[in-house]
């Protein structure tokens, strides 16, 4: 759901009501709402409820992942962007000795970062694809550009995980199917062998080279895996 559904019927009203200007998009045009009197009065009155709006502006951090060397932790860093209508993402590190955060990316979204065994690279995912970008910061390389998007989910684990020399990372993808055959109907009809359902399998790419190999295949799928 997006921000603006969530958000437009509840924090409208309040948003008159305490006189703050707003502005959301429509197929119309805008919608403004302003006084610009009374937000400033607001702004002096020093503390005050806190609002489901103030909630949703709020950042998040989530999937903290320490390094293997002990010296530091990445995470999510997640904020409402008003413009996209949607959350927003970003990798950042924060060493453990202290010191300000670091923020290593800066896309459209990007999130389930993973530390490389040498704990000098973070893998991370951003439009379905694999990236990669130095620890201590630098320009982020996008690793696969796999026909359909890796899946990268910690229940049940799909997340993309480094080999234990660092030389290829797994993953988990779903099957590519020729377009002829995706929603075929039989009298309005669909039956299980012709929806676009398709199975998922593990595949292996090269942090060198981004070349990827199948490693599993079938007529079955692989909903988690744990490498040892």
């Amino acid at each position: 759901m997006t921000i603006r559904r969530l958000l437009l019927p509840v924090v409208l009203p309040a948003l008159i009501a305490g006189g703050i200007y707003a502005r959301w998009p429509g197929p119309g045009g805008s919608v403004a709402v302003a006084s610009g009197l009374k937000a400033q009065a607001q702004d002096t009155r020093g503390p005050r409820p806190m609002t489901l709006l103030d909630v949703v502006a709020v950042p998040r951090i989530t999937d903290a992942q320490l390094s293997p060397d002990g010296r530091s932790v990445s995470y999510n860093l997640g904020r409402a962007d008003w413009r996209a209508n949607r959350p927003v993402t970003h990798v950042w590190k924060q060493p453990v000795a202290g010191g300000p955060p670091v923020q290593l990316t800066n896309g459209q979204a990007e999130s389930s970062a993973r530390w490389s065994p040498d704990s000098k690279t973070l893998l991370y995912m951003s439009g379905g694809q694999i990236y990669l970008v130095p620890a201590d910061g630098g320009a982020p390389r996008q690793l696969t550009h796999h026909a359909t998007p890796v899946q990268a989910s910690p229940s049940p684990i799909t997340m993309p995980t480094w080999t234990p020399d660092g030389s290829a990372i797994y993953f988990v993808a779903s099957d590519t199917r020729a377009d002829a055959q995706r929603g075929v109907t039989n009298n309005n009809v669909t039956v299980f062998g012709q929806t676009d359902f398709t199975q998922q399998h593990i595949w292996k790419v090269s942090v060198t080279t981004g070349a990827e190999q199948k490693v599993t295949d079938g007529d079955w799928s692989v909903l988690a895996f744990r490498l040892s």
